[in-house]
């Protein structure tokens, strides 16, 4: 596979394809993957009699970008801080009620 179909990643693995007098076996992800020859399912027309085609699997969807950056590890923090803060102001003025 040169390139994927739109809307399609390819392939993220190898395809071992192995090749005997008689037949073509394939795998992908170390799962048989389908092979035909002229005249069977899923024939691209156009290709010689003499080929054999390998239905290569593609996942669907869409790039998400990635977040987040540099800035993330200072927003933790400062959430942790005041979290913090406001959990020993909330004590405080606990203490102060009860005295």
């Amino acid at each position: 596979e040169t390139a994927a179909p739109a809307g399609y990643y390819p392939a993220q693995t190898a395809i071992r394809i192995d090749v005997y007098n008689d037949r073509v076996l394939a795998l992908q992800a170390g799962a048989p993957a389908e092979v035909c020859r002229s005249g069977e399912a899923h024939w691209v027309a156009g290709q010689d009699e003499h080929t054999w085609q390998v239905r290569v699997w593609n996942s669907a969807g869409c790039a998400l970008p990635n977040t987040g950056g540099r800035g993330t590890a200072a927003m933790y923090a400062l959430g942790a801080v005041l979290t913090l803060g406001a959990a020993l102001l909330l004590t405080f003025r606990k203490r102060q009620r009860t005295i």
